[in-house]
């Protein structure tokens, strides 16, 4: 996920023909700011102390980042709690509200999307005062502390099982970024989403995705359409040429080492040729 909106800030600072003025966010901030959420509720002077969150709305800490004063909107891809559901949150910072494009309504309700974005709707506004956003602008302290408004977006297109839900976010992105809201489909189509994003991004499998498939793979074997339902931008065919080329790398490790340990064996699925 944090791949893709770094692409998508590279888009909103370089595209040709972008006119939207906006940056994003990325894990790190969603991480950052749910973790400080009780302590900020005790004493909110504690968020003074997590300077790295300051980095954020002062344009730092990320590449291709820019300054929130700069900018009139924030994208902010959200992770539910206890949960794989990804949402995408759109700050506007002139009307200092909440936008919320939530592509699984059918299963994660209104109530439960309103209490895990509470955080962000009580932090925000004392990350901006603390970093001089609402200097010159008249706006008097207590106002401008005032929790943000949260806004449910209606009527977007759904999806119809619980793994495609970072596909959606980063459409829903890509629309509002290029400003064709009102000319998004009622429906995607999943499959087409997921092999434009992986062609567009041509983005590697991190760590973390690799990680993903192997953990996927042990738990649904060589079912690449439902791993890849798990991986944004990711096809199906994309998660089996990254197992073949693993199980390759694997076999090609034994040969050469034969000590290698039997556990590396069972987690890639490679057989070791028996000896006679």
């Amino acid at each position: 996920m944090d791949v893709c909106f770094y692409y998508l800030r590279k888009l909103l600072r370089y595209g040709p023909g972008i006119k939207i003025s906006a940056t994003t966010t990325d894990f790190a901030f969603d991480s950052q700011v749910r973790g400080l959420y009780d302590d900020f509720l005790k004493d909110p002077l504690v968020l003074v102390k997590q300077t790295s969150l300051f980095s954020y709305p002062i344009g730092l800490y990320m590449p291709c980042n820019t300054s929130w004063r700069e900018v009139d909107h924030v994208l902010m891809p959200l992770r539910m709690y206890n949960s794989a559901h990804w949402i995408l949150c759109h700050f506007d910072n002139k009307e200092m509200c909440l936008n919320i494009y939530n592509s699984y309504t059918k299963i994660v309700k209104e109530p439960v999307v309103l209490e895990a974005v509470r955080p962000f709707l009580v932090m925000i506004p004392y990350l901006l005062f603390h970093t001089g956003f609402f200097e010159g602008k008249n706006i008097p302290e207590q106002e401008a502390l005032k929790p943000l408004v949260v806004k449910m977006v209606p009527k977007l297109p759904q999806q119809k099982n619980d793994g495609d839900c970072g596909n959606y976010v980063i459409k829903y992105a890509e629309y509002f970024i290029n400003e064709m809201l009102n000319e998004m489909p009622k429906i995607f189509n999943i499959a087409q989403v997921r092999k434009h994003l992986a062609t567009q991004f041509g983005i590697k499998f991190s760590a973390e995705a690799e990680r993903t498939v192997i953990d996927l793979q042990a738990q649904f074997g060589n079912k690449w359409v439902r791993i890849a339902a798990y991986l944004p931008g990711r096809t199906d065919n994309d998660v089996k040429n990254f197992w073949s080329s693993r199980k390759k790398r694997l076999a090609r490790s034994l040969q050469t080492t034969p000590s290698s340990s039997s556990k590396q064996v069972e987690a890639s699925g490679v057989h070791a040729p028996s000896s006679r």
